[in-house]
C-alpha cells in the first residue's frame, strides 16, 4: 500500500487496525472448557450416546488431550415453595462442571418490518418462555434500550413480551415523529418516549423490578456517558434503541458474569441497513469479516452463544443478479457466520416457534470437554479451536476460538460505531454529503493477476471535529475506499484512520481548499467503480461519493 500527502499539510494516515500491544503474561490455563452440542441432521435432535473417544479436539491445529468429559442432560429442577425466583450472579469455580440450568437473553427488534410477518417472533418468544423453559432456567428480554432482569419468574418476562406486541406501535410512532421534527441530529430520546418504553417493562407495579438500561450496559457507567470528551456526547439511548448490533454487544456484557453457557437469541430482520428496495440503489457491500470476527470473539470470551433468527426470511435475488450483490443476502450470510463462530444456530427459513423449539431441544443435552492446552500460557493471543466427532450426518456446535487472557479486554465503541456507519453507507449508492468529498481516480493498472487503483481526494474540513492542542488543530477521520468491477462485485477495499494535525496557516488552507489525500489500493481484478466514504466519529458526520473509472 502506498500513501502520498501534500507536504504543506501535517496530515498522517494510519490503518484502522492498531498495532497489537505486547501481551501481558498473567498466569497459565489450568483447564480449557468446551461446551459441545451434537445434532442429528435428519431429526434435529441432540446426539447423546457419544464417548470421549468419539471426540477429537485441536487448538491452533495441534491435537489436545481430553482430560475431562461429561455428558449433560438437563431436566426440570423444581424449587421448594417460597424459594427466591431470581438467581444471584456467580461464576463457577469448577471449569468443567456440567450445567444445571440454561440462560437465555432475547434481543428482539420490534420495528414493524420483520415482526408482523409469517415468522411471528413475538408469538414464538411467548410460547417458548411459557411452555418450553425449565423451571430453573434464567430468562430476560431486551428491546429498544431496556432489558428485564434475568429471572426464573418466566411469566413476568412473558408479560413484557405481550406488552411489546400490543403497544410497540405507539412507541415507534413517537420515535419516528421525534426523528421527523428533530432540529439536531444529536438529540437523544425525549423524556416521554423513554417513559413509554419503561412502561412496557414496568407497568407501574412496584413489585416488578425496574428495567435495566441497555445503554449503561454498553457504556459501562453513566459517568462514562457524561464525560466531557466531545466524542462521547451523542444520543446513545436513541442509537441503542435503533441498533441490533449495539444491543448484542450490550447483551454480551450483561451475560458476562453469569455462570455457565449463555444463549443470546437475536430476532432481527438483519443487522445491516436493508437496501434491497426498488427506490434505493444497491451499492458495493463491505465484504469484510473483521467486524463479524470481533463480535464473535467478544461473545466467545464471555461464554455467550449467539443464536440468530432472521425475521424477514431470505429475500429473493433480483432477476439477473444471482444474489452476489444484494446487501440483504450478504447480511444473512454475515449473521450465519457470526452464529457459527460462537457455536450458535442461524435460520432464515423457519418460524420463530420452530426455531426456538429446535434451540430448546438442542440445549437440553450436550457434552462438556476439558483439556489443558499444550500452550498453557495466558499470552493474550487468539486460539483457534476445532472439534470433530466420530459420527456421520451430524452437526457439531462449539465456539471456534477464544483469547488466552485472564482479564477482559476493553470494548472499543468507537470502532463498533464507525464500522457500522461505514458498512451501512457502503450498502447503497445514494451519496451522502454531510462531509463533502471530491475524488477522482488518476489511473488504474492491471498486470496479470494483480493491480492497483490510485485515488486522489479532497475532503472538506469545515464540519470536521478539530480540537486545539498546543497551537495545533487535531482530529481523526475514518476512510473506507471500495473498488468494484463492471458488474459491481467488490474487488478491492482499504480502511484507514487519518490523523490530522494542522498549524494555523495550514488550517486556514484546509478550510478553504479541503484536505488533500492520495492513496493507492490493491485490487484482485480490473476495477471499474470506486466508492469513497469518510466518517468523523466526533461529529457523527459521514460523506460518500461514487464514480466510474474511465
Amino acid at each position: 500500500m502506498k500513501t502520498h500527502l501534500l507536504a504543506a499539510l501535517a496530515l498522517t494516515a494510519a490503518v484502522a487496525q492498531q498495532a497489537p500491544q505486547a501481551p501481558a503474561f498473567r498466569g497459565r490455563i489450568d483447564v480449557a472448557r468446551l461446551d459441545v452440542e451434537v445434532i442429528d441432521r435428519k431429526t434435529g435432535r441432540p446426539v447423546t450416546d457419544l464417548t470421549a473417544r468419539d471426540f477429537t479436539v485441536t487448538e491452533n491445529g495441534e491435537r489436545q488431550e481430553i482430560s475431562t468429559f461429561a455428558i449433560e442432560s438437563l431436566t426440570a429442577d423444581f424449587a421448594p415453595a417460597g424459594a427466591p425466583r431470581s438467581v444471584v450472579r456467580t461464576v463457577s469455580a469448577d471449569a468443567v462442571a456440567p450445567r444445571t440450568r440454561r440462560v437465555f437473553l432475547f434481543v428482539v427488534n420490534v420495528n414493524r418490518w420483520g415482526t408482523d410477518g409469517p415468522v411471528k417472533p413475538l408469538d414464538g418468544m411467548i410460547r417458548f418462555i411459557r411452555e418450553q423453559l425449565l423451571p430453573q432456567d434464567l430468562v430476560a428480554v431486551m428491546a429498544f434500550n431496556r432489558a428485564t432482569d434475568l429471572t426464573t419468574d418466566h411469566e413476568q418476562v412473558a408479560q413484557v413480551v405481550e406488552r411489546l406486541k400490543l403497544q410497540k406501535e405507539a412507541v415507534l410512532y413517537k420515535m419516528f415523529l421525534q426523528a421527523a421534527v428533530a432540529k439536531r441530529d444529536d438529540e437523544d430520546l425525549l423524556t416521554d418516549v423513554q417513559a413509554d418504553i419503561d412502561q412496557l417493562f414496568q407497568p407501574g407495579d412496584a413489585s416488578v423490578p425496574s428495567p435495566r438500561s441497555t445503554t449503561t450496559m454498553l457504556l459501562g457507567t453513566d459517568v462514562f456517558r457524561a464525560a466531557d470528551d466531545v466524542s462521547w456526547r451523542r444520543p446513545w439511548n436513541r442509537m441503542v434503541a435503533a441498533s441490533d448490533m449495539l444491543k448484542i454487544y450490550a447483551g454480551i456484557e450483561y451475560l458476562r458474569q453469569i455462570d455457565g453457557e449463555k444463549h443470546l437469541i437475536c430476532l432481527t430482520p438483519g443487522m445491516q441497513l436493508p437496501v434491497d428496495l426498488p427506490h434505493m440503489p444497491r451499492g458495493l457491500f463491505v465484504q469484510d469479516t473483521d467486524d463479524e470476527d470481533h463480535l464473535a470473539m467478544r461473545a466467545n470470551d464471555a461464554h455467550v452463544v449467539l443464536d440468530i433468527i432472521n425475521t424477514s426470511g431470505v429475500p429473493p435475488a433480483p432477476p439477473g443478479d444471482g444474489g452476489s450483490n444484494l446487501a440483504g443476502l450478504d447480511a444473512i450470510m454475515s449473521s450465519q457466520n457470526i452464529a457459527g463462530l460462537t457455536g450458535g444456530q442461524y435460520t432464515g427459513v423457519r418460524t420463530a416457534d420452530a426455531a426456538l423449539t429446535r434451540i430448546d431441544a438442542t440445549t437440553r443435552a450436550g457434552y462438556v470437554l476439558g483439556y489443558t492446552p499444550t500452550n498453557p500460557d495466558l499470552d493474550g493471543k487468539r486460539r483457534k479451536v476445532d472439534v470433530k466427532v466420530n459420527r456421520k450426518d451430524v452437526t457439531v456446535l462449539f465456539k471456534r476460538a477464544y483469547t488466552a487472557r485472564a482479564d477482559v479486554a476493553p470494548m472499543d465503541l468507537r470502532d463498533i460505531v464507525t464500522n457500522a456507519r461505514l458498512r451501512a453507507a457502503a450498502a447503497t449508492d445514494v451519496e451522502v454529503r454531510d462531509i463533502k468529498i471530491d475524488a477522482r481516480a488518476s489511473f488504474a493498472s492491471w498486470a496479470g493477476t494483480a493491480g492497483s487503483v490510485r485515488v486522489d481526494l479532497k475532503i472538506a474540513a469545515a464540519k470536521l471535529t478539530l480540537t486545539e492542542n498546543f497551537g495545533l488543530r487535531e482530529g481523526t477521520i475514518d476512510l473506507l475506499i471500495l473498488c468494484g468491477d463492471r458488474d459491481g462485485k467488490p474487488v478491492g477495499m482499504l480502511k484507514q484512520r487519518m490523523h490530522i494535525s494542522l498549524d494555523e496557516e495550514h488550517y486556514r488552507l484546509a478550510m478553504n481548499g479541503g484536505l488533500p489525500y492520495t492513496v493507492s489500493l490493491p485490487v484482485s481484478a480490473p476495477a471499474a467503480i470506486v466508492k469513497v466514504l469518510a466518517y468523523d466519529f466526533g461529529a457523527d458526520l459521514l460523506g460518500s461519493t461514487i464514480f466510474r473509472l474511465r
